[in-house]
This record gives structure tokens, sequence and C-alpha cells, in this order.
């Protein structure tokens, strides 16, 4: 094995960019794993010169830095035509590879990335001095295995002098430019008046975020101004299925081309502004909007302090005057019995022992009239106490339901998501039975979007999903939207369902259907009139494919001749959405139907030319989903090879 500095054993090759080759290594002094990036500086003069600059610059700007999401350089030599920087080794991979290898990111995990990525570079740009990146972009952003993200490759950034307020530009500037990674590198890095500063990395932090989401750079490597960011059409690049809101994916492409604003002073000013603007688009996406106003139980809260400052005060009020009263009294008595003792001495020892009992007996009455009072203070106290507590924990509910929300939105554990999704579920319905809010189906919600992000619903997810729905089934058909739920779960079967470990494919489509059926059929008796077209075509799409199944099975022949006109407008809808995915299954459907029955359709008299138009209309909507889903691109593949046999055997059907 080679050994180099004198130390360092290479194990293997890690990766490779440019002049630079990322190894493994050993050290046989400390056993301790490295990574070593090797750079090759037999160049020119100038070159070599630059590229050493960039090296030293890494290793000065890396030693100001103390945060466990930067890996250190612990070492760094020049060795026969190479240099040599030793840094911590992270084990995991690059969010370029994850992307390249695995498809897309879900928008909702493109927000909870973007987000740690804000946390890194704001601690980056508020050092003293400021540390400007420079270089962010995929590739040297890394995952690692213990689920943190990580900067690596610090040879662009920039310490940024801070005079009266003002970035300077460093004098570096223009050679720094050369390392600049077109279509994630802002536009001032190749002008040669421009300025930099914490707005250049927000540039490149939402062009690596436009490529986590969509897959590609921003089209053309474009810039964009503020007055035509809102009229590109970004959503034909989106890749992901958002089954909760679609429009989240537009949202979040208004937060990202903010960001990519040609001109820096209209991007965001810092990064914590940047992961504001994602934890809203986020919050957003959770639903967290409800109908209760927590200022507004602030103001309850006010109140009721208020007014148990007042009764006190009328209470202390009504004390005194009790006191006073008494006094008069007392005295008035007082002097009643002097007149009466001369008047009436004979009769003295009778009304002496008359006045006696009758004393006996006010002071038994007075005793408890002052009992029942301070009875009666006390219940008013206990029941001011008990509203003042209720106010406070109705605040403290819903502050505590949203966080369960939230946790739910940016965990990437199933189970956290489960036991966070039931917490909230059980807080709503307090919040509901306390007349607070009304019944949401977001937590539900929340746990479907979680477990389809992978566009697979196993079994074990679908025995969760459907466990939690039973336990909260009775309450949560008194949502309003609880026939939007019974869509959404529909076309989760429809589109996702799979066994586990199985991916899903065209030969589960009848266990997907019949499934799905049963959510759109409930999804009929009570949905909104904008879904109610569209659960009313899947179901009767999904009732006739069960209907020519079963009749391949032996079962009785169908008695309705519209299922080719239902496909034709099925492939139609498709074509309007945006998701691949919708795209794919409908081209699926109709080429499976029609190698299945096109000798069926002929007997009820479906013309040959029906029957060719929905092919070649299936034919153009598959050559135009163009994904960076492997699954999606593999099952492209599949129909357009399906696509001559099939034609074929429909000619020899009607000839």
């Amino acid at each position: 094995m080679v050994c180099v500095g004198g130390r360092y054993q290479i194990l293997g090759k890690l990766g490779a960019g440019g002049t630079s080759t990322v190894y493994l290594a050993v050290d046989n002094v400390l056993h301790k794993q490295w990574a070593i990036k090797e750079t090759a500086t037999d160049f020119d003069d100038d070159k070599k010169a630059l590229i050493l600059q960039s090296l030293r610059a890494e290793v000065e700007v890396l030693n100001h830095c103390n945060h466990p999401s930067i890996p250190r350089i612990v070492d760094f030599f020049e060795e026969n035509g190479r240099a040599y920087a030793v840094r911590d080794y992270v084990d995991g991979f690059s969010l370029k590879s994850m992307i390249l290898q695995e498809g897309v990111m879900s928008p909702g995990e493109v927000c909870n990335l973007g987000i740690r990525l804000c946390g890194l570079l704001q601690y980056l740009h508020s050092l003293n001095p400021s540390i400007v990146y420079c270089d962010l972009k995929p590739s040297n952003i890394m995952l690692g295995a213990d689920s943190k993200v990580y900067l690596i490759d610090f040879g662009s950034a920039l310490e940024i002098k801070n005079k009266d307020g003002v970035l300077v530009q460093p004098s570096r500037f223009k050679q720094d430019a050369r390392f600049a990674t077109r279509g994630f590198a802002a536009p001032e890095l190749f002008k040669t008046e421009s300025k930099i500063g914490v707005f250049t990395d927000v540039y490149s932090l939402g062009a690596t975020l436009w490529f986590a989401l969509t897959g590609k750079c921003f089209p053309d490597n474009k810039t964009i101004d503020s007055e035509n960011s809102g009229h590109y059409d970004a959503t034909k690049h989106f890749t992901n299925f958002d089954l909760a809101d679609g429009g989240f994916a537009n949202n979040l492409q208004t937060v990202l081309m903010r960001a990519m604003l040609e001109n820096p002073l209209e991007r965001y000013a810092d990064c914590k502004e940047f992961a504001q603007s994602l934890e809203d688009c986020l919050e957003n996406y959770l639903g967290d909007n409800l109908d209760f106003d927590v200022e507004g139980i602030e103001n309850i809260r006010s109140r009721v302090n208020h007014y148990k400052n007042n009764r006190r005060d009328r209470r202390k009020s009504s004390r005194r005057s009790i006191r006073k009263n008494s006094h008069k009294k007392s005295s008035g008595i007082s002097h009643r019995n002097i007149v009466i003792k001369i008047i009436c001495c004979i009769l003295m020892v009778i009304i002496g022992c008359f006045l006696i009992g009758t004393s006996l007996h006010s002071l038994t009455s007075n005793s408890q009239i002052n009992s029942r009072k301070n009875d009666y203070a006390r219940v008013a106290r206990d029941n001011d106490e008990k509203r003042n507590k209720n106010a406070i924990e109705k605040i403290s509910d819903v502050e505590k339901y949203k966080n369960y929300m939230r946790t739910a939105a940016k965990s990437m554990d199933s189970k956290q998501v489960i036991q966070n999704v039931k917490q909230a579920m059980r807080l709503q319905i307090k919040l509901f039975n306390a007349n607070i809010q009304p019944l949401s189906i977001q937590p539900i919600l929340r746990l479907l979007v979680h477990q389809i992000e992978d566009f697979r619903w196993t079994l074990d997810e679908r025995e969760d999903f459907t466990a939690l729905i039973n336990e909260y089934k009775n309450m949560l058909k008194k949502s309003e939207d609880w026939y939007e739920l019974c869509l959404s779960v529909g076309k989760a079967y429809w589109y996702y369902s799979v066994e586990n470990g199985e991916e899903v494919s065209d030969s589960n489509r009848k266990t997907r259907i019949t499934a799905a059926s049963e959510w759109f059929k409930e999804a009929l008796e009570g949905v909104k009139s904008k879904d109610y077209e569209l659960a009313s075509m899947y179901y009767s799409v999904g009732s006739e494919y069960l209907s020519f199944a079963s009749y391949a099975e032996g079962q009785p022949k169908p008695q309705n001749f519209d299922y080719i006109k239902k496909l034709h407008n099925f492939i139609e809808n498709a074509k309007k959405n945006q998701n691949e995915i919708v795209k794919i299954d409908a081209c699926e459907l109709v080429f499976n139907s029609l190698k299945s029955w096109t000798g069926l359709f002929k007997s009820y008299a479906v013309s040959q030319d029906s029957i060719e138009n929905i092919f070649d209309n299936t034919l153009d909507l598959a050559r135009s989903i163009k994904s960076q889903n492997k699954n999606v691109d593999n099952r492209v593949k599949q129909i357009m090879s399906q696509a001559d046999p099939l034609i074929d055997s429909i000619e020899n059907i009607f000839d």
C-alpha cells in the first residue's frame, strides 16, 4: 500500500474532482482513519501558486472554525509534486451522489435540509471575520451515517473584512472565481466589479436546494430578477407527489427563487431569514393554520387576571362595609338595652334571660353566615384560579400540538413520526372537545405523506396507518375534511401500495385498485365539488378495470362498453398533471388494458381507430416523461419496449 507523509497508509479512493482526489487513509501513529485530499501541483508556476494558495487558505480558514459539522484539517504537506490535506473522515456520501443514485428529495426533505444548512452557513457568517463559503454545491455537502449534515472542501472560502458595515472585497477575489462552479455559484462571483458577502452563499444554497428538489441545475443557468421570478413555471421540473398539498412545491419554488435573484440586495438578507422562510413554508404545508387565536387566549388570560383582581378588591370593600354596619348595629342594641333597664327594672331578669338566649342564637347564626361567606369566597377564588389555569393550559396544548406536528415533519424515523402524530391526534381531540379548534386531518395526512415519500407504501407502513385510522376513525369522520382524506388515501393505494421489499409495478395493479376503490367510494359520499369529478373518475375507471380483470378470471362478462372512453379521459387528465407518477401509471394502465382485452373491446364494436388513437396518446405521454427517479425511468423504458409488440397485436386482432 502507498504511504504518504511518512504515516498515512492509503486504503482506497473516496472520490475525485478537478485536480484533486480524495482517499481514505489510516494513521499508522494514531491508528485512526482520515480523509486525505491529494492535489496535483505539477503545473506552470502561476497555476501551481494559485492551487497552493487555495489549499493554504483552506487550512487557515478552518483553523478559525470549531463546529461539529465542519471536518477539521489536521495536517498539510507537499510531497512528490502533490499537496496533501488530511482532514476528519466523514462516514457518509455526498448530496450529489445521493440525488443521482436514489432520486430527488421530497419538498419536505428539501425544507429540512435547507434549514440545517442555513444554520451551518449562519455559523460561518457570524464568525469574526465572517467566512463566506463561496462554493456551496451538492458535491460539497456530506450526509453522514449519523444523519448529520457536513460541509467539506473550503478551498474557495473567503474571510470577509467588515469595514464600516460594508463588506470589502478581498484582493484574491478574481482568482477565486476560477474555482466557482457554474450552476451553483452566484452571478457576482463572475463579475469583476461586484462585491461578495453572505448573500453569495444564500444564492448557492438556493441553487443547491433546487437541485435536490428537481435533480437539475436551474434551467440553462439562467439568472432571474424580482420582476420575472413569478412568471417562470418551475413546476414542470418537480418529480415529487405531494399528496397533502399540491401548492407546497409551488410555495417552495417561490422561496428558492427569491434566494436566486440576480440582485443580491433582493435576496434574503442572511441565512437566518432564509431558514425562517423555509420553516414558514413547512408550517403552511403541515396545515398549521389552526382556527385558534393564541393572541386571543393571551387576551383571555389578561381579562381573567383583571377580573380576579377586581373581585378581590370588591370582597375587601364588602368586608369593610359589613364591619362598619355591624358596629352601628351593636351601638343601637346597646342603647336600647339601657332604656329598657331604666323603664322595666322589674322585668330585668326575664328580659335578661331572653336577651341571653337571643344573643346565643345570634352568635350561632353570625358564625354560620361568616362560614358560608368564607366558603363562597373560597369557591370563587378556586373558580378564578381554575379558569386562569384552563386558559393557560389551552395555550400550552395548542403549542404542544404545533410542536408535535413540526417534529413529525422534520423526523426521518418512522417510529418517531408515528409517536408524534399520535400525540398530536390526542391533543387536537382534547382541543376539539373544549371547543378550541375544529378537528383536522393534518396529523393523519402527515403520516401518510411521510410513508410515501420514497414512492412506496409498504405492507408494514399500511398496517401502521390503518391502525391509526381505526383508532380515531369515529372522531375523524366529524371533520369536514374526512372525505378529502379518503380521496388522498385512495390515491396512495392506487399509486404506491406494494408488498414489503417490492417496487411499484404493473403486476400488482389489481390489488392496488381493489384497495383504492373502497376509499374512492367513500370519498364520493361527501368530497367537495372541486374534487368530486376526480374521485368519480378514479372510482369508475377502477371499477371497470376490476370488472374486466374478473372476467379474465372466469367471472361474468362486463356489461359496460364505456371503458375505452374513460381510459381516454384518464390519459387526458394525466397529461395535465405535473406528477410523473400519475403519468407513468396512466400509461401502464392503458397498455395493460389494450394488451389484455383488445379482442373483448372489438366484440363491443369498439373501432380500430379508437384503439389506435388511445395507443398513440399514451405513447406520446410516456415519451414526454423525463424522470430523475430510477423506478419511474425503468417503468418508462418498459412501456417503450412494449409499444411495437402491442401495436402489432392490435393490428392482427382487427385484420
